[in-house]
């Protein structure tokens, strides 16, 4: 598991981010995170230019775009795509 961090980025306390791309300026509030596995441990698609395409993996990352903030006890589950200026609110699960 690894995770890659473009810079300046801002984590709270008690956070878990796996297998995630962290852009620039990324603002998390505590207890926030990221799943990195599905429950039936499936290979991981996800979808580039409208098609599923298989990571050959059961492990795969979320994207997190440039000057985003994540609200405190904020889940975001496997292969999500946050795009850059979205701000979440505390208590959401990114599902789609």
């Amino acid at each position: 598991m690894s995770s890659y961090f473009a810079g300046n980025d801002k984590i709270s306390h008690h956070n878990v981010i796996l297998d995630t791309m962290v852009g620039q300026n990324v603002w998390y509030g505590g207890y926030s995170g990221t799943a990195d596995v599905l429950l039936d441990r499936r290979n991981i698609k996800y979808k580039m230019n409208d098609i599923l395409v298989d990571t050959g993996t059961d492990h795969f990352r979320s994207v997190i775009g440039n000057d985003c903030c994540i609200g405190a006890s904020v889940i975001i589950l496997s292969r999500r795509k946050i795009c850059s200026d979205t701000q979440i609110q505390a208590e959401t699960i990114i599902k789609s």
